[in-house]
């Protein structure tokens, strides 16, 4: 009985550290990552703007479907593979250079969003993402800051862009340095 007491403290104990910690780090965080490809601004663009065909490419998602308009801006949502649903919006576009597209749900832990920007390269073009967002619930703050997710969701879906535009993988850049992003299975990732 004392070790079921115990046990129960030592979680009561951790938890609430976590908790503690989550609430004295900042709701929001910004995160950039960009990535070079061998295809033009115009063909990135198109890819990245076809909201409908993005299950075709990324292995997580399940579906996509269009939602009415909300104040003429284009709203989408997103189901995951494991049930998850994302709603996004389109609150900015400017072919083929920016787009901008916001969590539009309400409820989640989190929000925020995501700011594409395509440059011409020689070569090619370079897509930069930067999520712009919030963790609302400390817990989650904690996960997301110490367990390094905070560029996660960038660096796989700039694998997996990458990988469908093939047939070499993209050079992602953080903060300026190149950086190999190596997969691992069941679609996650490694950063090298």
């Amino acid at each position: 009985m004392l070790w079921v007491v115990v046990g129960v403290g030592v979680v009561i104990v951790v938890v609430g550290g976590v908790a503690l910690v989550g609430m004295l780090l900042p709701q929001r965080h910004v995160v950039t990552r960009s990535a070079y490809f061998r295809q033009g601004q115009d063909h990135l663009w198109l890819v990245i703007t076809d909201h409908s065909q993005e299950p075709s490419w990324r292995p997580g998602l399940e579906r996509v479907e269009r939602l009415p308009d909300r104040e003429g801006r284009p709203v989408w949502r997103e189901l995951s593979r494991q049930g998850q649903a994302m709603t996004l919006e389109t609150v900015e576009s400017h072919a083929p250079r920016r787009l901008v597209r916001r969590i539009a749900g309400e409820g989640l832990p989190f929000g925020g969003s995501w700011i594409y920007e395509i440059t011409a390269e020689a070569n090619g073009s370079t897509l930069t993402i930067t999520e712009d967002g919030k963790v609302f619930n400390p817990i989650f703050r904690f996960v997301y800051r110490f367990l390094r997710f905070s560029h996660r969701a960038i660096d796989t879906y700039l694998w997996m862009l990458g990988r469908y535009l093939g047939p070499a993988d993209p050079v992602l850049r953080r903060e300026g340095a190149p950086l190999r992003v190596t997969p691992r299975p069941a679609d996650s990732w490694r950063a090298t």
